[in-house]
């Protein structure tokens, strides 16, 4: 009896800690929707693009279990926001749970919720269920959105590199090559300046792409002309070319109104470069300024061009040593957004910011970026467009007119912008402290749907797993 009632007793408290913790420390809690896509997925369907092999991930636009009338309207007018495919096989798919997080529900008990991070709370307009939103306002500020972007205090308000990270939107991915290849997205000629990425002249479509889905540069003197390669938004079925908008794919058919401008982008890629000194160039622009910056490629044996910064005001101070070296593959990545410039080599930021004035007479932008190079062959992998979350002009709060929050109150949005109720539109948009529950820890059960013989089962999605930022 002694070895049953200790068996009894541990499983008794086991239950009791579980529940203490779940109480007290860390609670899951489910995404049904898609307010927050692509940090978090609510329920969903995702298949791959018949002509360019991207993953698609599309939400469903039913609230609830019994609201389907014949058809789901995302999954009827869904496409590939790669390639703009839209005949996509969402019919034969299942749909997918939404994501499941952890809360840690002791976070705000030591420290007040902080911007651009993502928390959970009770909306005071609604407290059947929590929510689950991105913070952008804080205790006494007054918060307006304009042009897509989050003015405080009628100041601009800028993200890090850090904070762009897990609000950039994909746009174009090179990897995912549909039949034709991307040749019509390239565009080769000099840049003579800004002008040249909104005309034709001087520019000509690419032939090919080179070596499959890489961009490539074959070696050439130190002292030669840049050549340049310039992305230009080009619609393949429309056979056009286009400004970049506020599309988001995961909406699919369900919302049509993402018409606006954008003119925030990010750019991720690796480069190699072979032996010997040379440059990597690398210009972008939100429609207004234009930046380049020449990023050196080291060689022991020759002397090398200096790291330059064009177009803008140059950095107050450089933190890492600005160069590339020979037969070494690095990632690289640029940000343009929120009038912030912003470069990082391996994961480490090259200078401190850039920050130029806001400026709301942005131009219409078909081509954010161009990529140059001279001197040895230089390889370009897995290159990555995407743009800035981008806010839209809908609800009454915080548009027209600056929102006063309060000295306990937050300004909570969803990263889904034109798919999400948050506090452009509550009858109390400011939320009082007092009402969060916690920060979303760790997105710990994504799902996906896996074939077992001839059975399909939901299972974990492991490549999904991550901290949530």
């Amino acid at each position: 009896m002694s070895s049953v009632r200790r068996i009894t007793e541990t499983i008794a408290l086991v239950i009791c800690l579980v529940m203490f913790v779940r109480c007290v420390v860390i609670e899951p809690f489910g995404v049904p929707t898609g307010s927050m896509a692509m940090t978090m997925l609510g329920n969903h369907k995702a298949c791959d693009c018949p002509r360019c092999g991207y993953r698609v991930t599309v939400g469903s636009s039913c609230k609830t279990p019994d609201d389907r009338r014949g058809f789901d309207r995302a999954y009827h007018g869904a496409w590939c926001p790669n390639c703009g495919y839209s005949q996509l096989p969402l019919a034969e798919v299942p749909e997918t749970t939404g994501d499941r997080l952890l809360v840690d529900k002791t976070a705000f008990e030591y420290r007040k919720p902080r911007r651009w991070e993502v928390a959970v709370f009770r909306n005071p307009s609604d407290w059947s269920k929590p929510y689950v939103k991105r913070v952008v306002g804080l205790p006494n500020e007054r918060i307006q959105i304009r042009d897509g972007d989050v003015y405080v205090n009628d100041q601009l308000c800028r993200k890090t590199l850090a904070e762009v990270r897990p609000l950039r939107v994909l746009v174009f991915d090179q990897s995912c090559q549909p039949p034709q290849t991307w040749r019509q997205r390239w565009v080769s000629g000099h840049l003579a300046g800004i002008s040249a990425l909104f005309e034709d002249r001087h520019l000509s479509p690419l032939s090919e792409i080179p070596h499959g889905s890489n961009l490539f540069w074959p070696a050439s003197s130190v002292t030669a002309e840049e050549r340049w390669l310039t992305y230009r938004h080009w619609l393949l079925d429309e056979e056009r070319e286009e400004v970049i908008r506020d599309w988001f794919a995961y909406n699919g058919g369900a919302v049509r109104h993402e018409l606006s401008e954008v003119h925030d982008f990010a750019a991720a890629f690796q480069v190699e470069a072979a032996a010997g000194g040379g440059v990597l160039s690398l210009m972008m622009t939100d429609g207004r300024s234009l930046v380049q910056i020449e990023l050196p490629i080291r060689d022991a044996n020759q002397s090398e061009p200096g790291f330059t910064v064009r177009g803008v005001p140059p950095p107050e101070r450089l933190l890492r040593p600005p160069m590339l070296s020979p037969r070494q593959r690095h990632q690289i990545e640029i940000a343009f957004v929120d009038r912030r410039i912003s470069l990082a080599i391996d994961g480490q930021e090259v200078f401190s910011p850039i920050d130029l004035p806001a400026d709301g007479m942005r131009r219409g932008v078909s081509r954010p970026i161009s990529l140059g190079a001279r001197g040895p062959a230089v390889t370009i992998r897995e290159f990555r467009l995407y743009r800035d979350v981008h806010y839209t002009q809908s609800g009454r709060n915080g548009i027209f007119d600056a929102w006063p929050l309060g000295s306990d109150e937050y300004f909570v949005l969803g990263d889904n912008s034109s798919n999400s109720e948050d506090s452009r539109h509550w009858l109390r948009p400011g939320v009082p402290f007092d009402f969060f529950v916690g920060r979303p820890l760790l997105l710990h059960q994504p799902s996906r749907w896996s074939q077992w013989g001839q059975w399909q089962l939901q299972s974990l999605d492991w490549q999904r797993i991550r901290w949530v930022r």
